[in-house]
């Protein structure tokens, strides 16, 4: 508070605006609910404009107060951003956790067993073709994939296969 509050009485001295604030409750207040990042970028950011030759009238603090405001808004989506990012990793983590098993009871299936219903590469394409969410698809996609560069014969079958899937899937509708 005391360095936010260092940087308003700076800036306000720097610009002028003392007589608007002449006791100083703006500052304390702004110094109280404001970061000191955010104090800093405000007066930085109403520099620029000043010097553009805006931002001369009796209401200019008021400039500086909005332009405080939004600094701090963004700040705190920055931090608030990392904080998804954090969660959705955690999610993200369990949700593929899911799919590897999934994956593994899948191989399981088609171990050892002949015919379309229990090649892997199709069962494997299928998912990827059917996959809901973003994120299961793009697992489902990297399997095949990862399966047909070990195996390049398969491909044109697995296209044909897609291809009949897509074909059926809107014949149904």
């Amino acid at each position: 508070m005391k360095v936010a509050r260092q940087i308003l009485d700076k800036g306000f001295a720097d610009f002028c605006l003392d007589a608007l604030d002449s006791k100083g409750p703006l500052r304390t207040w702004l110094s109280s609910r404001y970061t000191p990042e955010a104090i800093r970028q405000g007066p930085a950011i109403f520099a620029t404009q000043r010097a553009k030759g805006r931002l001369h009238s009796d209401t200019a603090n008021r400039y500086l107060v909005k332009v405080i405001q939004n600094c701090q808004d963004e700040i705190d989506l920055r931090q608030q951003e990392d904080q998804l990012r954090k969660y959705a990793e955690i999610e993200k983590r369990g949700f593929l956790g899911e799919l590897d098993q999934e994956y593994e009871l899948l191989m399981g299936d088609c171990e050892g067993r002949t015919g379309p219903a229990n090649d892997l590469a199709f069962q494997l394409s299928e998912k990827a073709v059917f996959g809901a969410m973003i994120l299961q698809r793009s697992f489902w996609e990297a399997k095949p994939k990862k399966l047909l560069l070990e195996c390049q014969g398969r491909i044109a079958s697995v296209i044909r296969h897609i291809h009949r899937l897509f074909e059926a899937h809107f014949k149904e509708k």
